[in-house]
């Protein structure tokens, strides 16, 4: 199999990076929320915080999904609350991405309030019964972080998770979905009438089965976003795959507006979730997820987050990156360790995918059965002019390639890989091997190979507090 990059030719440049959900939420309603709750340390625990700051510098997180509900700070109406438990530990995530130079896309999960929920749906789940009152309360919020606080990292707002589904937090009466527009609407203006020009990312959808036509919120929007859990991607004529398919169409529609589009959510369900069923961080899982990634590479995607840095792995599966929790014994680890396969495959890419990085053209030339391609790969240079080459192997099967770098400006290569000899361990390491000469060699069955002009040694962050 024969890959060949362009070293010298850009497809696209992203504006965003990779990171992954960084929940704020531990002290409301556990019930419904998911596992976006719980998993950090208590505010004041100041170890506990520099455990996970640590983590985060080693993935090399560029692109954080930062997580608050409107009962951390206005659980009473009117009433602003900016010193709560949650919205302290935001300020522990937010400071840790305004000295990283992180990119933070603000997400407001849901309400959770009683004083502005629909009657018959339970606070958690509803739609503002009040639209125009939830945007004003989420303008004062962003104006609170962006003026008063200085976190200039805030580059973007979402105003809801996954509305438009039965289980969706954006229910009316009856417990129906409800259009997200009219919220992002009303938000826009709020953001408006107080000069805050932070862009609205939307609509915050879950699958690949929405289409661009019924789009209807395009003027208040900044950003399209999207969620995939649950892909299998079998490849349509001319080789394209059905999830790669709808995300490149959301991706021409956007990009045609002058906008980008984000995949701020990914994973793997198909092999098990739910309570603290370990399926989500499984190898398999961890390989899935990498294809999620080369595929949004290919369509277009220009964000890309993961669920989830942290949570306690016991509400809806094991989804996180680093371990924080106890589970057997209900209460926080005393030293935080790597979640076995998702840290890992996780840090392979994010490593080295800096933020703004340009997609490069690639090809591979080699496809199995007609249909189903074993072998993916995507390159991308970044600001300093480092490339990338990525190379998944998603058959058990080991497989020949031959990788071609074309218009290469001749720095040094090195090699990272994770095999299946790194399962389920907790010390796997990312060394750099230098390359030498061309690259004609054997990629192990169910394997991650990258090969990067940037080294970068297992013990080095890849995030460096700046200066």
């Amino acid at each position: 199999m024969r890959i060949t990059v362009q070293a010298d030719k850009a497809r696209y440049t992203m504006r965003g990076g990779i990171g992954a959900s960084w929940h704020a939420i531990e002290h409301g309603e556990r019930k419904g929320a998911g596992s976006a709750w719980g998993g950090n340390p208590a505010p004041d625990d100041a170890a506990g915080w520099q455990q996970l700051y640590r983590h985060a510098d080693w993935l090399g997180l560029n692109w954080i999904r930062a997580e608050i509900e409107q009962r951390s700070y206005e659980a009473q109406r009117g009433v602003f609350t900016w010193d709560s438990l949650d919205m302290q530990a935001l300020y522990r995530i937010l400071d840790y991405c305004q000295s990283r130079d992180v990119d933070v896309m603000l997400q407001q999960m849901w309400g959770n309030v009683e004083w502005n929920k629909y009657p018959d749906v339970d606070a958690l789940h509803s739609a503002p019964h009040d639209v125009a009152v939830y945007a004003e309360s989420l303008a004062k919020l962003v104006e609170h972080l962006v003026r008063t606080r200085g976190y200039t990292c805030v580059k973007w707002l979402c105003i809801n998770n996954e509305p438009g589904f039965h289980f969706s937090w954006w229910q009316g009466y009856g417990k129906q979905p409800l259009s997200i527009t009219p919220g992002l609407k009303a938000t826009r203006a709020a953001l408006d009438a107080r000069g805050l020009n932070v862009p609205i990312v939307g609509p915050d959808y879950t699958g690949m089965g929405w289409a661009t036509k019924d789009i209807d919120f395009d003027d208040y929007i900044g950003a399209y976003d999207l969620h995939t859990y649950l892909e299998h991607f079998r490849l349509m004529p001319p080789g394209q795959s059905e999830g790669e398919k709808v995300m490149a169409e959301w991706v021409k529609y956007a990009n045609a507006r002058g906008k980008p589009f984000f995949l701020t959510e990914y994973g793997a369900m198909q092999f098990g979730w739910l309570g603290n069923h370990p399926g989500p961080g499984t190898y398999l899982a961890s390989l899935k997820n990498l294809e999620i990634i080369l595929r949004g590479l290919s369509a277009g995607v220009e964000a890309f987050n993961r669920w989830s840095f942290v949570n306690r792995g016991d509400l809806d599966g094991q989804w996180q990156l680093v371990d924080t929790w106890d589970t057997a014994n209900d209460r926080l680890l005393q030293t935080f360790v790597p979640h076995a396969n998702a840290y890992y495959f996780f840090g392979a890419i994010a490593r080295f995918l800096r933020k703004y990085s340009t997609v490069l053209t690639t090809h591979v030339d080699g496809v199995f059965d007609g249909w189903q391609q074993y072998v993916l790969s995507e390159a991308w240079r970044d600001a300093d002019g480092h490339v990338t080459v990525v190379v998944l192997n998603t058959t058990e099967q080991d497989e020949p390639i031959e990788l071609v770098l074309e218009g290469h400006d001749g720095r040094p290569l090195f090699k990272y890989q994770l095999t299946e000899a790194i399962r389920n361990r907790r010390d796997a390491r990312l060394d750099p091997a230098p390359v030498n000469g061309a690259i004609n060699e054997i990629v192990p069955g169910f394997s991650v190979s990258v090969y990067s002009t940037r080294r970068i040694g297992h013990e080095e962050l890849a995030n460096h507090q700046r200066s």
